[in-house]
């Protein structure tokens, strides 16, 4: 994964609140009662209607292959609403969006403002840029969840139109990715925040801090997965997103994500959302590929639909045989190998 994608993957932890849409854009105004199956968009007024349909689009992709009837989120029906907020690069048109959005969630949303930036008693003296809850999508680009459906009523998904722009490739699968993160967050009706993470792997390191080994992880591989299956798809789609995941481009560059990997010395699952957070996400995604090789794909939707059940360690030895840590542990030594045969894992 280059840097670019990096950043654009790297706000996906909840955090909190959402916007409305411009009045240049179809679907400007939210409704009281928005759809059960279809995201509520908020735009800045500078984000094309294009985007916003391609955005819509993908998001149905993802809805159609992972929110199936089947599965514990829709049946507690926690899918929706979700809403979409679509940030461009006009500062002040976001500005604008972060104001427009906050008045919608005192009318629709009130109990969930108290700890959102939309409260006017929150004051952050470091925001520099309206109250700072999309500006730094408009500034930075990026995409993240940041929101907690169980306790706020709602999922917002933020996408910013720059970096990547929706004319790149990688906007369609991070539209994917995030998605995922909404599954991932459905299948469970858990109110404690500490007993959420824990049971999405957030907080499987020996350590008490969030880690993106496993949450991320699984949302890169199955975004590229269902990327890859789309209509005109490089068919080398997938072998090539892995190849970039660790640097390696040709048996001269070998696989330097994975040498600063070992030498940083640190286990997936202690990896922190730091400076070291890329390998998380990185061979997170790799951790996955290498357990689904030896997994049918349904064993991986088969563990979330067991997480509001038992913790992540017991959801992951029921599932998959051993403890997540001994897994790391033969992960790594199957890193440890040629780059090019590290390829022979991945699907077709």
């Amino acid at each position: 994964m280059n840097s670019l994608i990096f950043i654009a993957l790297f706000s996906c932890s909840p955090d909190k609140s959402m916007e409305d849409s411009g009045s240049e854009n179809a679907n400007v105004e939210p409704t009281d009662a928005p759809a059960n199956d279809v995201p509520l968009v908020f735009a800045a007024s500078d984000v094309e209607q294009s985007t916003i349909d391609l955005t819509l689009d993908w998001f149905d992709i993802a809805k159609s292959t992972w929110f199936t009837e089947d599965t514990f989120g829709a049946e507690h029906e926690l899918y929706f609403p979700t809403y979409l907020v679509l940030t461009g690069d006009d500062l002040q048109a976001t500005i604008d969006l972060e104001q427009r959005y906050c008045e919608h969630l005192y009318e629709h949303h009130a109990e969930s403002v108290e700890h959102s930036r939309c409260n006017t008693n929150h004051i952050d003296p470091n925001c520099e840029h309206g109250i700072c809850l999309f500006t730094e999508y408009a500034l930075n680009g990026g995409a993240g969840i940041a929101s907690s459906r169980q306790n706020d009523g709602y999922h917002l998904m933020i996408m910013s139109a720059k970096n990547p722009s929706p004319e790149e490739e990688s906007y369609r699968r991070i539209i994917l990715h995030e998605a995922f993160h909404i599954f991932q967050l459905s299948q469970h009706t858990e109110t404690d925040h500490n007993r959420s993470e824990e049971i999405q792997g957030r907080l499987s390191g020996d350590h008490d801090e969030h880690v993106p080994w496993w949450m991320e992880g699984v949302a890169e591989y199955t975004s590229i997965l269902l990327y890859a299956q789309q209509n005109g798809v490089d068919s080398d789609y997938i072998q090539n997103e892995y190849k970039n995941k660790i640097g390696y481009f040709n048996p001269d560059t070998g696989a330097p994500v994975i040498d600063d990997y070992f030498d940083l010395g640190i286990k997936l699952y202690n990896i922190k959302f730091d400076e070291n957070a890329l390998f998380g996400y990185q061979l997170g995604a790799w951790f996955v590929a290498y357990l689904m090789s030896e997994f049918d794909e349904q064993v991986l939707f088969d563990f979330y639909q067991n997480i509001h059940i038992d913790t992540f360690e017991e959801n992951f030895i029921m599932h998959f045989g051993m403890p997540y840590q001994e897994y790391v542990d033969e992960f790594e030594i199957f890193l440890q190998q040629d780059p090019e045969n590290l390829l022979s894992i991945l699907p077709q």
